[in-house]
């Protein structure tokens, strides 16, 4: 059992191929297929929020941060979204090994299906106007990836 970094359900949207390849870090299907279009920052490269690491999403948040695209809290809640500890056999949360962080760090997630659930769970809750929850951050983020979901992530203005 995992436990994500804001009890949220991060991990549930990874693929079934990445989780496969998370288990076995010399599997090389999961990752190759997020390098294609989810990789972050080269020239001609579209930005893929549904199939899209969590390495490369703390590169892309870090670029939506700098160009004001995001607040710092959103940047943190991009950056840190996924598993952060497994639960030990007492049930206290033990630290990932350095192996499993960089199998899950390369495992795909689906960030727009990630948003669209935490929306989901705050509303559920009834916790829609609560400061704290993170709602208003969440439908932000949601309706940028969409705004962004397939377009260059940058251009080159000298082709």
């Amino acid at each position: 059992m995992y436990v994500s970094a804001t009890q949220n359900p991060f991990y549930a949207y990874r693929s079934t191929a990445a989780s496969a390849a998370a288990a076995d870090p010399t599997a090389t299907d999961a990752t190759s297929a997020a390098g294609s279009s989810g990789s972050s920052g080269g020239v001609g490269q579209l930005y893929d929020f549904s199939h899209m690491t969590p390495a490369q999403m703390k590169e892309v948040a870090g670029k939506l941060n700098e160009s004001g695209q995001i607040n710092a809290l959103q940047f943190l809640e991009l950056s840190t979204a996924g598993v952060v500890a497994k639960v030990g056999p007492d049930g206290t949360p033990v630290p990932l090994s350095a192996d499993e962080q960089a199998a899950l760090d390369n495992t795909p997630t689906d960030y727009l299906q990630m948003a669209k659930n935490m929306i989901g769970n705050i509303e559920s809750t009834g916790r829609t106007t609560d400061p704290t929850s993170g709602y208003e951050n969440w439908k932000s983020l949601l309706a940028l990836m969409q705004q962004l979901q397939s377009t260059p992530q940058s251009v080159d203005i000298r082709a």
